[in-house]
């Protein structure tokens, strides 16, 4: 059920108004007219009963209509009791929390994960069963296919081991996960690969992504309608350093923890992904000491326990303003690392025969050993300098191409 607040508020007092929307969004709603005034007046603003009850007529056939007795003042006991108008609505039952599944970035150890799986149960003030993912760190392994496969594999055979056990407790079989950068591509990637099995075998709940490198038109859409993933969030920072990176380093990746992920061209029904902006706090800003809690209490909960097709009802979402364009295809993450990383090894070993002897006699020749090394270092910023305008280039030329197109 959605309700527009905006429309009930430019017609009825804004004060009222968001009081009301409050009590909808923590799921129910029981209110006589003098008891929503009580509730959203304050020292700056006060309202009357006939604003209140106005309001409480106006929002809709959901929100029911009774009676209620109210007994007669002490100094007045033969009167009859008053019967006033109450209204209620009984929400909608919360989505419940069966368990989580944490899967950290690339080069990390993937400390938020302990702090949240302890924070969760702090917070909802109940055990929540989590496991934590760790596959170790990764140096190259990234633009290694069979790398990337065998990390693959042990995700998927992470969840497959979990879910039985998960069924026998009587929680969901489908955890919730939050995944964070290179975790996000694992996640996408397995989903996407157990599309193209004639029996798929894993399931996931809602998703929730911090830091990612999935393509900007990852298939999100493509997996709900094959019931292999409920809702997901996006939890992006336009300011995100790293992940720019990742569409030339890494196969089939892409800045959608900078940007956003390009809203789906046929939804699928009863399902959303959701463009939720961080605090500008970098690639690891919403899992950080400062920022999980607030994240957790006003971002990640209600997407998490809202009901089924109400994932976004209390999120801001904010998406992309035009469609993403990948890279010029010698700069992809599928053939510049293979090309880039032999280049800069036989660039490094040849600066190291160049600098051997300023290295022995490097006292002697200190002005010979720095000039060199700044040669180097100038020749490595000038290439790097280059591919990026070449990015920016066809960035131009793909924009000028999509405006003749439409």
């Amino acid at each position: 059920m959605t309700v527009d607040w905006e429309s009930l508020a430019a017609g009825h007092p804004r004060g009222l108004v968001d009081r009301l929307q409050k009590e909808y969004d923590s799921g129910s709603i029981s209110f006589t007219a003098s008891g929503l005034v009580i509730a959203a007046s304050s020292d700056e603003e006060t309202f009357t009963d006939e604003q209140a009850l106005a309001l409480l007529r106006d929002v809709g056939p959901w929100l029911e209509e009774g009676t209620k007795e109210v007994a007669p003042d002490e100094d007045f006991p033969d009167e009859d009791p008053e019967t006033i108008p109450v209204f209620t609505w009984t929400g909608e039952p919360h989505r419940p929390l069966g368990w989580l599944l944490l899967i950290h970035g690339m080069n990390t150890k993937g400390d938020w994960q302990q702090d949240f799986a302890f924070d969760v149960g702090r917070w909802r003030g109940t055990a929540v069963p989590t496991f934590i993912h760790k596959y170790g760190r990764i140096i190259v392994g990234v633009i290694l296919w069979f790398r990337r496969a065998k990390f693959k594999k042990g995700l998927r055979n992470r969840i497959l081991e979990l879910a039985p056990l998960a069924e026998e407790q009587r929680l969901p079989a489908r955890p919730d996960v939050v995944a964070h950068s290179f975790g996000t591509w694992m996640l996408g990637h397995v989903l996407l690969d157990e599309m193209k099995r004639t029996n798929p075998q894993i399931a996931i709940g809602r998703v929730i992504l911090t830091g990612s490198i999935l393509r900007p038109d990852f298939p999100w859409e493509e997996l709900q309608r094959a019931d292999l993933v409920e809702d997901v969030l996006n939890h992006y920072a336009t300011n995100d350093p790293v992940v720019p990176w990742a569409h030339w380093t890494i196969w089939n990746s892409g800045p959608s923890g900078k940007r956003g992920f390009d809203p789906p061209q046929s939804p699928c029904e009863g399902r959303e992904v959701l463009n939720v902006r961080t605090a500008p706090k970098g690639h690891s800003g919403a899992t950080s000491d400062s920022e999980r809690y607030g994240n957790y209490g006003e971002v990640w909960t209600p997407f998490l326990t809202d009901p089924e097709g109400q994932a976004s009802r209390r999120l801001e979402v904010e998406d992309p303003k035009r469609s993403w364009r990948q890279a010029w295809w010698p700069l992809r993450g599928s053939i510049f690392p293979l090309i880039v990383v032999p280049l800069l090894l036989v660039s490094l070993s040849w600066g190291f025969l160049k600098l051997g002897p300023s290295l022995t006699s490097w006292r002697d020749s200190a002005g010979s050993f720095f000039a060199s090394a700044a040669w180097i270092l100038g020749i490595a910023a000038g290439v790097l300098f280059a591919l990026y305008l070449l990015q920016k280039i066809w960035c131009w030329i793909s924009r000028r191409w999509a405006a003749a197109d439409a």
